[in-house]
């Protein structure tokens, strides 16, 4: 598969290997949010749905939504997840514009639902089976708008409140998928699946489900080296359009990437093999009539003298 040609490599790789995993996050539909009994619902006037407790004002304390738990039992029970006998909540600090408390609740080492796997049938008819590494409960953040309502434009961010706090069941994939169509077909059964236990509503457009996908790839060059690419994650997809072509356009993204990490490697080594010719043959010739040992002292200063033109 190497080749040179006018001292540029071609044909660097001999396969690959494509691994793709799924951050899934659903809205519940519930009537009231996840910690408070604020309503719970899409297209309200802007800022109408929040409560104390959603705006982090001094004195308020969470109070859990049992139907949001129950709905998150309902959905790890269809995906053959173990549902956990104990959990707990996790207080995740960052600030975001559209997050008040400056913190999220969410589940971090406890989660309710774990070691999953939900069976789709691929883009040729063949059943896969995709592990379910974790789903668990947290709050919906808000959402920022840089248009106003209406569409006109503005010089400045406004910010929606309404969406804070709402119940929000995130679902974890192992790196199973292996092409942009599974991860389409995939995330369409998931959302047929949540559709028919009733658990939400799963309207794309009003963001009910987001998808972010997180790719990279196993390389393997004409050496047979591996390299593994970065892992990338694309944020917040709300088509199945949009997933397949942005987990294809990541997919040649690493490829490209890929090809000139792998020709720059074997370009090392294969300067590190001339290199080595043209500095140790002299050597040897030279100490040709000297004993083994000092032909053996030489061949060493020879590769000591190396080691700097392979650091640079």
């Amino acid at each position: 598969m190497l080749s040179l040609r006018q001292g540029a490599i071609v044909n660097v790789y001999k396969s690959y290997r494509v691994l793709i995993g799924l951050e899934i996050h659903i809205q519940l539909a519930t009537k009231s949010k996840m910690f408070t009994g604020a309503a719970n619902g899409f297209g309200g006037s802007p800022n109408s749905q929040v409560d104390a407790q959603v705006l982090g004002l001094p004195g308020t304390l969470p109070v859990m939504n049992k139907l949001a738990v129950d709905y998150a039992i309902k959905v790890g029970l269809a995906l053959g997840c173990q549902i956990a006998r104990h959990t707990k909540w996790d207080r995740k600090s960052y600030y975001y514009p559209d997050l008040p408390k400056n913190y999220q609740i969410s589940q971090y080492d406890l989660p309710i639902c774990s070691n999953g796997v939900f069976v789709i049938s691929d883009e040729n008819g063949q059943k896969r089976t995709i592990r379910i590494r974790r789903a668990h409960l947290e709050e919906d953040a808000g959402k920022l708008l840089h248009e106003a309502p209406g569409g006109y434009p503005i010089d400045h961010t406004i910010v929606d409140l309404n969406r804070a706090g709402t119940p929000l069941l995130e679902i974890v994939t192992e790196p199973d998928l292996a092409t942009p169509a599974q991860v389409a077909i995939f995330a369409q059964q998931l959302q047929e699946l949540v559709r028919y236990l009733g658990v939400s509503a799963a309207q794309m457009q009003m963001g009910h489900m987001r998808f972010e996908p997180n790719v990279n790839i196993h390389i393997t060059d004409a050496q047979g080296t591996l390299h593994k690419t970065a892992i990338t994650e694309i944020k917040n997809l709300n088509s199945f359009n949009a997933l397949h072509r942005a987990s294809a356009c990541e997919i040649q993204r690493q490829l490209a990437a890929g090809d000139t990490a792998c020709s720059l490697a074997i370009s090392r080594r294969v300067s590190m093999r001339l290199v080595a010719r043209r500095v140790s043959a002299p050597a040897v010739r030279a100490d040709s009539k000297r004993s083994p040992v000092a032909r053996s002292d030489a061949r060493k200063a020879a590769s000591w003298s190396l080691r700097p033109r392979v650091l640079t």
